[in-house]
C-alpha cells in the first residue's frame, strides 16, 4: 500500500472524474438516446465526432484518465509529465470548439478536470519543462486536428455567411437559397418536379419487384409464375373501337403513318393497350401487397417556395373570401395568353363562388401594342368594364390604339374621354409595377398562374385548374 494517501487519492478521483467525462462525450456520439444528449444534444455531438490519427478524441480521453487514475496510484512520480501535454491538447480542443462556434458541454467540464488536474500535478522544478511540453502539443494538435478532420475546409471563416439558407451577403442585406428559387421562377419548380418524377417511378418499380420477390418465395414459385395467375395469359383484349379511339385520341402525334403502315400501327396500338391494361392489373395486385409487407414511402414531394404579390388596387372577381386565389400574370398581344382566355373564361364561370381571380399586367417588350392594351384595360375599369374590355382585348386581332379606342365605345364608354386617358399615360406606373411584382415573384413568362401561392405556367387546360383548384379546395376543408 503506497504511503502518499493525500496526494494519490484526489489524482485517483481526478481520473474517475475525466474519465466519466469521457464516457458520456462518448455516448453523446454513439447512443444518443441514452441520455448524454439531453446535456448537449447538438454541439457535443459535432465535437465528439473529431478524431485525431483516425481515433475519436473522446477515446483518447477513455484512455488518458484511466492512465492517470493507474499512475496516480502506483507510479504518481509520472503523473506530472503526462499533465503537460494533456493542457496542450485540451486548449487545442478549446480553441477548435471555439472556432466551430459549437459549444461542446462535455469539452468545457472536460477542461475544468484538465486545469485541476494540472494545478496538482505542477512541480515548482519542472514548471519551464512542462509549459515546454504544453506548448509543443498545443502547437501540433491546432495544426492536426483541423487539417485531418476538414473542420474548416468547406465552410470558410464564419463571418461570411453564417446561418443555413444564406447564399450571400451584400453588407447587412442576405440572398436567401429560397429567394433564388423564387426568382428563378417556374423554371427551377420544373425541374424539381421532373426530378421527383423521375425517382417516384423509379422507386414505385423497386418497391413492385421486391413486393413481388417476396411475394413469389413465400408461395413457393417463380415471378413469372406469380404474374401469371394474378393476369392468365390472354385475359385482356384490345377492342377494334379501343384501337380507333386511340389513334383518333392522338392523331397529331401519328402523323408520320401513312395510310400503307395503318395495319402495322394499329397492331402496335393493340399491343400496347393489352399491355397498358395488364400492367394495371399487376399495380393493382401490387398495391394489395404493400399493406401485407408494411410498406412506407419515405420520398417527399419537392417543396415549393410560395409565390407572395402585393394585389392592392388589382382588379379582382369574386368572392373575397373565396378559399382558392388566382393571380394570373398575362400579355394581350401573346399568343399564348390569347388562347388560354376562353379556359380562363370556363374556369372563372365554373368556380365563381370559390375562386378569387386577380389579373396583374405582364407586357412584353417584343409585343408592341402591349403595354397600350394594358393601360386601355385599366382606363375601362375607371367606367366598371375591365374585365369585358380585357375579353374584347383577347379576342380582337388589331390592338392599335384607334383600335382599343373602338373597342372601348362598345362598352358604352365615351370615346373623347377613354383616349385622354390613354394618352395621358395614367395607369402606365401601374403597368410598370405590375410587371416588376412578377418579376419579382419568378415570373419569367405569358401567362404565369399563381394558385395560391404556387406558381403553375403556360397556357393550362381546364382539368389542369380543375386538378388545382380541387386539391386547394380540399386543403382548405381539411383546416
Amino acid at each position: 500500500m503506497p504511503d502518499n494517501r493525500k496526494i494519490s487519492l484526489p489524482l485517483m478521483l481526478l481520473g474517475l472524474g475525466g474519465l466519466f467525462v469521457s464516457v458520456l462525450a462518448g455516448l453523446n456520439e454513439v447512443w444518443p438516446s441514452a441520455g448524454a444528449g439531453i446535456l448537449c444534444p447538438s454541439a457535443c455531438k459535432e465535437t465528439a465526432e473529431i478524431v485525431l490519427l483516425h481515433i475519436p478524441v473522446w477515446a483518447w480521453g477513455v484512455l488518458f484518465w484511466a492512465a492517470v487514475f493507474f499512475l496516480g496510484w502506483f507510479r504518481k512520480e509520472s503523473v506530472p509529465w503526462l499533465a503537460a501535454p494533456a493542457a496542450g491538447m485540451e486548449a487545442a480542443l478549446i480553441w477548435i470548439m471555439l472556432r466551430m462556434g459549437v459549444p461542446c458541454v462535455f469539452c468545457i467540464l472536460n477542461a475544468v478536470v484538465v486545469l485541476v488536474f494540472l494545478a496538482f500535478s505542477l512541480r515548482k522544478r519542472l514548471i519551464w519543462q512542462q509549459f515546454a511540453i504544453a506548448l509543443l502539443f498545443l502547437m501540433v494538435s491546432i495544426a492536426w486536428i483541423p487539417h485531418e478532420n476538414r473542420l474548416f475546409a468547406k465552410t470558410g471563416p464564419p463571418s461570411q455567411c453564417g446561418e443555413s439558407g444564406i447564399v450571400a451577403r451584400v453588407g447587412d442585406e442576405v440572398i436567401t437559397d429560397k429567394r433564388l428559387e423564387v426568382l428563378a421562377g417556374a423554371r427551377v419548380i420544373e425541374m424539381k418536379k421532373e426530378i421527383y418524377r423521375l425517382k417516384r417511378e423509379k422507386l414505385e418499380q423497386q418497391i413492385t419487384d421486391m413486393l413481388l420477390n417476396r411475394e413469389a418465395d413465400q408461395q413457393g414459385k417463380t415471378v413469372e409464375q406469380l404474374l401469371d395467375e394474378v393476369v392468365p395469359p390472354g385475359s385482356f383484349t384490345a377492342t377494334e373501337q379501343d384501337v380507333d379511339k386511340y389513334i383518333q385520341d392522338n392523331r397529331e402525334h401519328l402523323t408520320n403513318w401513312t395510310p400503307q403502315m395503318m395495319p402495322e400501327l394499329r397492331s402496335r396500338v393493340k399491343a400496347f393497350l393489352e399491355n397498358r391494361q395488364r400492367s394495371q392489373k399487376i399495380r393493382e395486385y401490387v398495391n394489395g401487397l404493400e399493406s401485407k409487407y408494411k410498406v412506407k414511402v419515405c420520398l417527399a414531394e419537392p417543396e415549393i417556395p410560395l409565390v407572395k404579390i402585393p394585389l392592392e388596387g388589382t382588379p379582382s372577381i369574386g368572392p373575397a373570401n373565396a378559399p382558392v386565389t388566382v393571380i394570373e400574370f398575362a400579355d394581350y398581344e401573346c399568343p399564348a395568353c390569347r388562347g388560354a382566355n376562353k379556359t380562363v373564361e370556363k374556369v372563372r364561370t365554373v368556380y365563381s363562388d370559390k375562386v378569387r381571380w386577380y389579373f396583374k399586367d405582364y407586357p412584353l417588350r417584343q409585343h408592341k401594342h402591349a403595354l397600350k392594351a394594358a393601360e386601355a384595360a385599366h382606363c375601362a375599369g375607371d367606367y366598371g368594364k375591365f374585365w369585358e374590355y380585357q375579353n374584347l382585348a383577347f379576342t380582337r386581332d388589331k390592338l392599335d390604339p384607334e383600335d382599343l379606342v373602338k373597342y372601348a365605345t362598345e362598352l358604352g364608354i365615351p370615346a373623347d374621354a377613354f383616349r385622354a386617358c390613354l394618352d395621358s399615360d395614367k395607369y402606365k406606373k401601374i403597368v410598370d409595377q405590375n410587371m416588376r411584382d412578377g418579376i419579382s415573384g419568378g415570373v419569367d413568362r405569358t401567362p404565369s398562374f399563381i394558385i395560391n401561392g404556387q406558381m403553375l405556367t403556360g397556357a393550362l387546360s381546364f382539368d389542369a385548374f380543375k386538378a388545382k383548384i380541387e386539391d386547394e379546395l380540399k386543403k382548405a376543408e381539411k383546416k
